[in-house]
């Protein structure tokens, strides 16, 4: 009834638009907020003089090309959100304060351990763009990584001399500067035959030049509204293993509690303090959460350090997923809303959702894939992201990408990041946004009690699911008690080692396959990281430290033996 008695309604309407030219008010075309939120984490090297070059060859082969990319397209917009110690050691390159200069002056000779981190770095996160890597300088740094791998793995006929590391790490400072911009100004360097501590200080000063160029536009960007400073706890801990093992029995298999609420507010403020001195006119800061990790009392410490907003992985939201068809399908939605969560009677944290099946899709394009892919698979995700969304809420789609991931090692990155600005920025039905923006002009209404402890891999057995994992943990909680417990952290000559030591990455390298020289070092710098613990506090390092049991690679078999 209530249809038929419509239809004249309609067909009035539409007899008058024809004959007397009213217009039909046509509905508005429904749009996605779409937020880029790029994650830089910490330099891995252990020593701090390589932290910096480290840092310096993300920020001139990422940040620089994104920053560009951004100040290109009008109302583009993407949200950095940066480890504290990122931008501590990119603050020392800018300065000149890096192992460049130590090597170029020959105080790092060719079995010092900093000169196998200088290999290891420079190796892995420099690809020259095409006309780079046809110079003579670009196809000797091509040999020269692929050389550097095998001598970091024990191959003695790739050993590296001390004028092969300074030529090496000449050339890698060279080819960045030169892919991102520089082609012409260093055209007699790129086709010199070997490259000397000389040459090596005169690119070391450019190279911190250009890292301050890269801060200098990050402040800008953030000033203007481009760009927005997101935290990332400091060392990246999986806060709720920190915290309470994520909820977990003790006396469930390889679990350890080591209570550590007081590190985690202490990282977590260290992040919050870094976005704030980068961008001071942005107020306080949000956090994205590693890993998307998630538990209630890691939602209260942020609410308790006042975060603006945290970001958790989509997973934690649709674990909590009822039975009724009603609850799924609230539950598909969940991920394109912001969230109040309840974190006490008076406090409410706004909180939104990594969509991770789209960032995992864009973040794994691969080399051969065209430069267009990244920005073609998130135009077809903001399409099914309007058909799962509430027409009656504002939908947002949060992007968690990685940029020192697969973006950073394609040779035509800029031409990447590029379009997809321009896609943002000129999208029919995406809204570039940051997620301060967005909470500003979208309040949440839809409020939560809270979610059961997650992970962007659902649960946490990756980082404490083994018994090598378990001695790790053991370790890592042996040594906070020995240096104090909850006031280990206020001790500034334990404070560094022990939020190094809380990092995901050493509990992850157990649970991911790799090659064992790699598994090695891991060990040995964690176990490292824990006697300085001890060193700090003034205790006796343990004789054996985390002690793991490795698989012994069996010989390959001859046939017929």
């Amino acid at each position: 009834m209530r249809e038929a008695a419509a239809r004249p309604i309609v067909a009035v309407a539409l007899v008058c638009a024809i004959v007397f030219g009213v217009p039909l008010r046509a509905a508005p075309a429904r749009t996605v907020s779409v937020l880029a939120v790029w994650r830089i984490p910490a330099p891995l090297a252990p020593d701090s003089g390589v932290q910096s070059v480290e840092a310096g060859i993300i920020a001139v082969n990422f940040l620089g090309p994104e920053l560009l990319a951004l100040a290109r397209h009008p109302g583009a917009k993407a949200t950095v959100a940066v480890d504290p110690v990122f931008v501590n050691a990119l603050e020392h390159e800018a300065a000149g304060q890096s192992a460049l200069g130590t090597l170029a002056s020959g105080q790092i000779g060719a079995n010092d351990l900093r000169a196998a981190q200088l290999l290891d770095v420079l190796s892995s996160d420099v690809v020259p763009d095409a006309d780079i890597a046809g110079t003579p300088v670009g196809k000797r740094y091509l040999a020269d990584a692929s050389a550097a791998r095998l001598s970091l793995m024990g191959d003695t006929a790739a050993r590296f001399s001390q004028v092969d590391d300074i030529d090496f790490a000449a050339g890698a400072v060279l080819v960045s500067l030169a892919s991102n911009g520089g082609a012409t100004k260093y055209a007699t360097l790129l086709h010199k035959n070997a490259l000397t501590g000389q040459d090596l200080t005169t690119l070391s000063s450019a190279f911190a030049h250009a890292c301050a160029e890269v801060l200098s536009m990050a402040r800008k960007a953030a000033a203007s509204g481009e760009l927005e400073i997101a935290a990332l706890p400091a060392n990246e801990p999986i806060m709720p293993l920190i915290i309470n093992a994520a909820g977990r029995r003790t006396t469930s298999p390889f679990t350890v509690d080591v209570a550590g609420s007081a590190d985690v507010a202490a990282a977590i403020d260290e992040g919050l303090r870094m976005a704030r001195s980068l961008a001071p006119e942005q107020g306080a800061a949000g956090l994205l959460s590693p890993s998307g990790a998630y538990n209630d009392e890691t939602a209260v410490i942020l609410q308790a350090r006042h975060a603006a907003y945290g970001i958790f992985s989509e997973r934690v939201v649709k674990a909590n997923a009822g039975a009724s068809a009603e609850a799924v399908s609230d539950v598909h939605a969940a991920a394109f809303r912001a969230y109040l969560l309840e974190t006490s009677k008076a406090d409410k944290l706004p909180v939104l959702f990594c969509s991770d099946a789209t960032s995992n899709a864009l973040d794994s394009q691969p080399p051969s894939a065209p430069a267009t892919a990244m920005a073609d698979r998130l135009q077809a995700a903001v399409s099914l992201a309007l058909s799962a969304a509430p027409a009656q809420e504002p939908a947002v789609m949060v992007l968690c990408l990685n940029g020192t991931g697969a973006v950073l090692r394609r040779a035509d990155r800029a031409l990447v990041l590029d379009d997809l600005s321009a896609t943002m920025s000129a999208g029919r039905s995406i809204r570039a946004a940051t997620p301060k923006a967005f909470l500003k002009e979208h309040r949440p209404t839809s409020e939560t009690y809270g979610y059961a402890p997650g992970s962007d891999v659902g649960g946490f057995d990756l980082w404490m699911g083994s018994a090598n994992q378990a001695s790790l943990w053991n370790a890592l909680n042996d040594a906070r008690k020995a240096a104090g417990g909850d006031s280990a952290v206020a001790n500034p000559a334990v404070r560094d080692a022990l939020l190094r030591a809380e990092s995901g990455v050493w509990y992850l390298a157990l649970a991911i396959p790799q090659p064992r020289y790699l598994l090695d070092r891991y060990l040995a710098d964690f176990r490292a990281l824990i006697a300085e613990i001890y060193r700090g506090a003034g205790k006796t390092v343990p004789s054996n430290v985390a002690p793991v049991q490795l698989e012994t690679p069996q010989p390959v078999g001859v046939p017929g033996t």
